[in-house]
């Protein structure tokens, strides 16, 4: 018995709602509560780490208008105690999933495309810190990106270059890779790398590297950039 309602009502009533078929669900969506009111809300009561994560999962990636997937079991139990506190939220994904599907740092909608995503961005504490809280939906493939987010991560890379710089020195330079393609010494060194051999083009250098996660090794640069190198 719960007389005051509480979070038992409110979460019965939510998962109640969710298991009916969609046109009978109950869609509380009243004039007071606009989609930046849910998302101030709900941003306020989860925090942005699980309130992005949240959003994320509703989406079915890629998809072009965007689609929302059903609530996962973490999800209904997260909305449940959001519903007990706010009973006027909507308890329909398909009035969630429009309202969340947004970049709550730069309060604009989600686009259809990847964030940005160099092939010789070397990964540090500094760049996943700047990452989660100046432009979480601008980097990686993420299916959706916030456009502002994206420029802030290009941003952020090109002045910190020390930080996000992979390639670190160069070890043979292009004229040298010419004459000592062919040489089995060098194409051993390839192998060792994990380069292929045949991909090697005139003027590519050998440089080290170094990821960020935990690999040193060498790559092939071209024209300044590291090559991506295709299995």
């Amino acid at each position: 018995m719960n007389p005051g309602g509480g979070a038992e009502s409110g979460k019965h009533r939510f998962l109640a709602a969710a298991r009916l078929p969609l046109p009978l669900r109950l869609r509380i969506w009243p004039l007071h509560m606009t989609p930046s009111d849910l998302r101030v809300r709900f941003l306020d009561f989860c925090g942005p780490v699980k309130f992005r994560k949240f959003a994320r999962s509703l989406v079915k990636l890629s998809d072009e208008p965007v689609r929302f997937d059903r609530l996962r079991y973490w999800q209904e139990m997260l909305w449940a105690r959001f519903i007990a506190r706010y009973p006027d939220a909507p308890s329909d994904v398909n009035d969630i999933g429009p309202c969340l599907h947004w970049c709550d740092v730069h309060d604009a909608p989600l686009l259809v495309g990847s964030g940005h995503q160099p092939v010789d961005l070397r990964h540090s504490e500094s760049f996943t810190r700047a990452r989660e809280s100046e432009f979480p939906h601008g980097y990686g493939w993420l299916g959706y990106h916030c456009p502002a987010c994206r420029t802030a991560c290009i941003q952020w890379i090109d002045s910190h270059p020390a930080e996000c710089r992979m390639l670190q020195y160069r070890i043979y330079n292009a004229g040298w890779v010419v004459v000592h393609r062919d040489d089995p010494d060098f194409q051993k060194t390839c192998r060792d790398g994990y380069i292929p051999w045949d991909e090697i083009s005139p003027g590519d250098e050998i440089w080290a590297i170094d990821t960020g996660r935990g690999f040193s090794g060498i790559g092939p640069v071209r024209n300044g950039r590291l090559v991506p190198i295709m299995d």
